[in-house]
């Protein structure tokens, strides 16, 4: 047989795709704020991986064989890792699945970076390890190493698309460079057997190829330079080309975004960007208000100065569509002349007789705030900003037409009106249909009639849309609670059924479900509403300047009411949200309304405007240690889930060794028939190693060229010499077959074509001797993904054709 790969030839390979992958994993760092708890435990798991693979193949094990070691070991190190077990049995399984679940749970209620205390690393270390898999099966055990690019692609692309933030110039730098390690070492075996170097026994060298009979034992054809000198040339040039080129392709991958901004992929960033510990990134409004009420520091944001006494509600954006998971600002398209230039924009839906006041505002962003959508007063009546800054007439939002552009470090200007409502006008105000888009009042089919019934019995009496408003926020300001903590994330309907229903768990919340409730419940009322996203109220500073942070973060809903256009009410409990707009207090039954009301806050909010800061962090609930639980927890999952993992890679393992099966059924046929059966599964044996089957050819003439391919199983030598004189048994098994199958197609009739068992016994030591002329990988291929397969079984020409009668 051939000599396998030495330990070193398989393990730097195994390693190097190990390695790439290990460091694409550090574009995962913005995902929480301590990444060493994923990075230190993948960095084991990358050893472990390349270790077994390297080992496995220098031993030569199937590759299936070596992935099922990877995995059973891997499972092994990452339960020990993530609980302290050695094995995920029992009360060890319990505790991983209780891990996995709390890392899930801590996926879905923060915004990246995650707290380290929450829990997360364990979904980004499986994560994580799935893919150290995935790149070593396709590196080393499919011997692809340029198709690993691939799923290492993918790792970059999880944190572009979750965090919209590229992966750091030297990540990509050292993954590049370790990928293209792996194509060096591919290639350079590939050109050691482009062809041959044979040394006369006086230290010269002859040129052969390993694809022409061998020159007979002590003579040359061509004579050069000494074996040693000719391979050291020859290794010293590839080893020069491949580091120019690769060299030059990272250079230019890195270079080539920076100086065209049209591709700016970020790569050579070095300032503070989104996803860091003190950085605010608004992309998704909902998550990002998640995240940034969640988070361990209040950062400052934005700087204001107004002439404004109360500038109070800063509003980012505003969420127009409700569908089954959350509410989202739907798709815009907005013209290029709406920019904020400083042009007069309308106050839509307000009545001419009422009365307004004018304030104007000077904001600026700090650094860290890094916004899409531009922070304005509502309802704002100018706004200049530099950049493409466009607002919706529909919603009075402005977001960022160039992908690029966000508030950070950016200073603007706007105009705002303060209303002054008159509530007795706004209690007698109709709805009229049509007054707004359609889209304002729709919901998903998926929402339970009870949050219509809840909407109806908590209004009744009310039978105009702003006495229904009114009834529904002090509902929800007296009968439910403000809290960030242990509360389950998420403003879609089944997380809306949880918060609107009574008992464990049930109406408790933050400003997000507040305000998303209302907007639902209105809605089913017949009123239009919608959510808007922003900042509760600033801190005045000693030099006169307002100044919002992280902790100001804040939603309410917005309804649409005749006469007032969109008007802003406050659900959230005092505890977050100490008053409400005077024009939206509860009147007593005994008092008169009053006769104009101004939109500002009631006096109450006024004296406490700063809203309350969390005392202490969020807490988290503890990493479970791997213990044995006691009687009143919940029983573990048994052993179903470890049953049914093993079944899973059963199955994969079937699925992977199917094509050999297949192969073996239809090689073990066609040896218990005759000579055209033997000839095609001599074919087929051939084209499996990738060597070349004249098709139309004569059985001479391809015995001739399968002759000159057999080599000795015995030759130890990496690059085996080549010909019918190496393998004597398997040239003179070659000829019988040749034989045979000439007298079976042209012999006369009656005159016997050579047919007996020992036809089969030949075919197997021609594809033996074949099999010791190509490289491993072509033997793997051969047993695993034979290439026959996909070719019409009895393909050879004469197949189907009888003896032929002789001419004359």
């Amino acid at each position: 047989m051939k000599q396998r790969p030495g330990i070193v030839t398989a393990l730097v390979p195994a390693l190097l795709a190990a390695g790439a992958t290990w460091l694409a994993t550090w574009s995962w760092r913005g995902f929480t704020t301590d990444p060493w708890q994923h990075l230190w435990p993948l960095a084991v798991l990358a050893v472990l991986v390349a270790l077994v693979g390297g080992l496995g193949r220098a031993s030569g094990l199937a590759s299936p064989v070596v992935l099922l070691g990877q995995v059973v070991l891997g499972a092994v190190a990452v339960s020990y890792l993530l609980t302290g077990a050695w094995l995920p049995v029992g009360a060890g399984w319990d505790t991983l699945d209780e891990t996995v679940r709390q890392a899930v749970s801590a996926a879905q209620a923060y915004g990246p970076p995650v707290p380290a205390e929450a829990g997360l690393d364990p979904l980004l270390v499986l994560s994580g390890w799935w893919c150290l898999l995935l790149v070593d099966a396709v590196a080393g055990g499919l011997g692809r190493p340029a198709v690993a690019a691939l799923p290492l692609l993918v790792v970059f692309a999880v944190p572009v698309s979750i965090l919209g933030s590229q992966p750091e110039w030297w990540v990509f730098a050292g993954v590049a460079v370790a990928w293209t390690g792996l194509l060096f070492l591919d290639a350079s075996s590939d050109v050691a057997r482009w062809g041959g170097v044979l040394d006369d026994g006086d230290g010269r060298v002859a040129a052969a190829s390993v694809d022409e009979p061998a020159a007979e034992p002590g003579t040359t054809t061509v004579h050069g330079p000494r074996a040693s000198d000719a391979l050291g040339v020859r290794s010293a040039g590839v080893r020069a080309t491949a580091l120019g080129v690769g060299t030059g392709a990272v250079v230019l991958a890195l270079a080539v975004p920076a100086s065209l901004p049209a591709l700016d992929v970020h790569l050579l960033d070095y300032g503070p960007g989104a996803g860091g510990d003190d950085g605010i990134s608004i992309e998704n409004p909902m998550t990002d208000l998640r995240r940034d009420l969640r988070r361990r520091d209040d950062v400052p944001l934005l700087d204001v100065r107004t002439d404004d006494p109360d500038p109070s509600y800063l509003r980012v954006a505003v969420l127009n569509r409700f569908g089954a998971n959350e509410w989202t600002s739907g798709d815009r398209s907005i013209p290029t002349d709406q920019v904020a230039d400083g042009q007069p924009l309308d106050v839509a839906g307000v009545g001419a007789t009422v009365d307004r006041t004018t304030y104007r505002y000077q904001l600026e962003a700090r650094d860290a705030f890094s916004s899409r959508w531009l922070p304005t007063y509502a309802p704002a009546t100018s706004v200049s900003a530099t950049g493409d800054w466009r607002f919706d007439t529909a919603t009075g939002d402005f977001i960022a037409a160039d992908e690029d552009l966000t508030t950070a470090g950016l200073t603007w200007s706007t105009s705002g009106v303060e209303l002054d409502l008159e509530q007795q006008r706004l209690e007698s105000a109709v709805a009229v249909p049509g007054a707004v888009d359609p889209i304002f009042t729709e919901l998903p089919d998926n929402v339970p009639g009870m949050v219509g019934d809840l909407a109806r019995e908590v209004t009744q009496g009310q039978t105009r849309p702003f006495g229904q408003a009114v009834a529904l926020q002090d509902w929800f300001r007296q009968n439910f609670d403000y809290s960030l903590e242990n509360v389950p994330p998420g403003n879609g309907v089944d997380e809306l059924v949880a918060f609107l229903s009574p008992g464990e768990g049930g109406r408790v919340g933050y400003c997000e479900q507040f305000a998303s409730a209302m907007a639902v419940m209105a809605r089913e009322l017949g009123i239009p509403s919608r959510v808007a996203v922003g900042f509760l109220s600033p801190e005045q500073q000693r030099d006169g300047t307002w100044e919002y942070s992280a902790y100001d973060m804040h939603a309410w809903p917005e309804l649409y009411l005749p006469y007032a256009g969109w008007v802003r009410f406050e659900p959230t409990p005092p505890t977050r949200a100490s008053g409400v707009p005077s024009y939206a207090e509860p009147t007593a039954p005994d008092a008169q309304p009053t006769a104009s009301a101004g939109a500002s806050d009631t006096p109450s909010q006024q004296a406490s405007a700063r809203p309350d800061r969390p005392t202490s962090e969020p807490t988290v609930a503890p990493r479970p240690e791997a213990a044995t639980p006691t009687a009143d927890e919940e029983p573990g999952v048994g052993l179903a889930p470890v049953l049914g993992g093993l079944l899973g890679l059963v199955a994969l393992v079937g699925l992977a060794s199917a094509p050999a099966w297949l192969r073996a059924r239809r090689r073990h046929r066609r040896l218990r028939g005759g000579p055209e059966d033997w000839w095609d599964e001599l074919a087929d044996g051939t084209r499996d190693l990738g060597l070349p089957w004249p098709d139309g050819a004569s059985p001479r003439s391809v015995g001739a060229l399968l002759g000159s391919r057999l080599a000795d199983p015995d030759d130890d030598r990496e690059r085996p010499v080549l010909g019918p004189e190496q393998n004597p048994e398997a040239a003179a098994a070659l000829g019988r077959l040749v034989s045979r199958m000439e007298r079976s197609r042209y012999a006369r009739g009656g005159s016997g074509d050579g047919s007996g068992t020992e036809g089969s016994a030949d075919v197997a030591v021609v594809v033996d001797g074949l099999a010791a002329g190509v490289r491993r990988r072509a033997r793997w291929a051969a047993r695993w993904t034979p290439r026959s397969l996909l070719r019409r079984s009895g393909s050879t020409p004469a197949a189907d054709r009888g003896p032929l009668d002789r001419v004359g």
